[in-house]
């Protein structure tokens, strides 16, 4: 209930309400049965899809008082959601700090066997970094992982296999912080999975009460993002669960940057039929 997707592009200006464009496009390669279900007051501002062949008064629910500014639709083909591979190799040495430490590192690239930071631990990072990370990747409340205000057009690119469905891939906790300088186009997450079997990957949950400038791409992964969860950005998911008052704001930004191997300007592109 309450949830809500718009858009704006980020390469002119910060996201305002006010003037929020209707390409808060969302889309399914499936075709079942409520597909796209939207409980009650939950607004889509742009177009909904679903897989080739879906008939959309099925496919589509909508509870009271949900709506879709644009159109529903079928697409004419599925969308290629092949996930990204995995580069970052093996390591055993993870990235873990307790609650209240803070770290500066530099820019480059970093393998993990997996990243914690307790509450209110910060990880700063002064330059570009790319962190490949082969298990999980969770932040616990008010905890930070972002870049440095010194460095304000720096990125944050984050792979993370996490293979293991029976732990969360990527868990960030109540009042986390993850963020490269409030720029979607610069902050993109990469969850792999070992194979490209469905639901390879562990989950990807965002808890209640954190604000998310990013592309996530996680399309073997149960994507939940808790209640009053903002995300400017993109998100991919094999499911995507958006709870109460949750509110998406696409970034068009991202189509023309297209994330560091061009995946993004296809991968998170809107769904809206060109």
């Amino acid at each position: 209930s309450n949830t809500r997707t718009d858009s704006y592009d980020s390469s002119l200006g910060a996201y305002n309400a006010g003037t929020a464009g209707s390409n808060g496009n969302v889309g399914s390669n499936a075709t079942g049965a409520s597909t796209i279900n939207l409980a009650s007051n939950a607004k889509i501002k742009g177009d909904a899809a679903v897989g080739p062949g879906g008939n959309v008064n099925t496919a589509v629910t909508l509870a009271g008082n949900a709506s879709i500014s644009g159109s529903t639709q079928t697409l004419v083909e599925t969308k290629d959601l092949t996930p990204q591979s995995y580069p970052g190799g093996t390591a055993s040495t993870p990235l873990e700090y307790t609650s209240n430490q803070q770290v500066t590192l530099s820019g480059g690239t970093y393998t993990y066997s997996y990243v914690h930071l307790d509450s209110n631990a910060k990880v700063e990072f002064t330059g570009n970094a790319t962190i490949y990370v082969d298990q999980y990747f969770t932040l616990d409340s008010n905890a930070t992982f972002k870049t440095s205000a010194t460095c304000p057009s720096c990125t944050l690119t984050i792979y993370v296999k996490g293979e293991s469905t029976s732990t969360p891939a990527v868990e960030i906790k109540a009042n986390a912080s993850l963020t490269a300088g409030n720029d979607p186009t610069q902050l993109t997450f990469y969850v792999t999975g070992a194979s490209t079997s469905s639901t390879s990957a562990g989950d990807v949950i965002f808890s209640s009460n954190n604000g998310i400038y990013g592309a996530i791409h996680a399309p073997l992964s149960d994507v939940t993002l808790n209640s009053n969860v903002v995300l400017y950005g993109a998100v991919v998911g094999y499911s995507l669960d958006l709870d109460s008052n949750v509110k998406v704001h696409y970034d068009k930004a991202l189509e023309k940057v297209g994330g560091p191997d061009g995946s993004f300007q296809t991968a998170l592109r809107s769904w809206r039929e060109l």
